[in-house]
């Protein structure tokens, strides 16, 4: 009888250890499923591309700050409000968590081509548009959108500024351009 228990025993850890194996491994492949469609259909946020640096300063019993030069979290009081893209509101340490849940932007670079093309343009045109052709302009005024073929048009010219996009709310400044990080090539 003990003999027929313990097979009984053994064979119910078996099929149990099987069915956990089995739920983990479903487990694991909805979690897989999961972030495979996160990243090929949903944005990162702030809070979680800055996850590391807000809890680094949380744990010091600090408050963040989000530097207007990089884009960064910092300890708030190590730099000036002016510093700070969240000194908009009235009370700024709110705005925080605005900004954690927004969706995070990597701040657009500029190849040194696109970057020393620019340098040579007049200060008669301070905007640069995409139009809904893909070709860049040169604009003396503000463009608005329903406007076309107003510009003048870069389409002889070896440069591509992938960031300025027929989809942008509004114009480039070409001042705007020059400030961004320079890099050898897009990636």
């Amino acid at each position: 009888m003990v003999l027929i228990a313990a097979g009984i025993m053994l064979t119910l850890a078996t099929l149990i250890a099987i069915g956990i194996c089995k739920a983990g491994a479903k487990a694991d492949k909805i979690e897989r499923q999961y972030w495979n469609q996160r990243k090929d259909n949903t944005k990162m946020t702030n809070r979680e591309k800055y996850a590391e640096e807000i809890l680094d300063i949380a744990c010091k019993g600090r408050y963040f700050a989000v530097s207007k030069d990089t884009g960064k979290p910092v300890v708030c009081d190590e730099i000036d409000c002016e510093e700070c893209i969240l000194n908009y509101a009235v009370h700024c340490r709110e705005s925080t968590q605005a900004w954690a849940n927004a969706e995070y932007f990597e701040k657009p670079k500029i190849s040194e081509k696109d970057r020393a093309f620019l340098s040579f343009i007049k200060d008669i045109y301070p905007y640069i548009a995409r139009d809904e052709d893909g070709a860049l302009r040169l604009y003396s005024r503000k463009p608005c959108k329903v406007e076309r073929g107003t510009g003048l048009i870069l389409f002889q010219f070896d440069i591509e500024l992938p960031m300025v996009k027929w989809s942008d709310d509004e114009p480039w400044l070409i001042e705007d351009l020059k400030k961004l990080e320079v890099v050898d090539r897009y990636e």
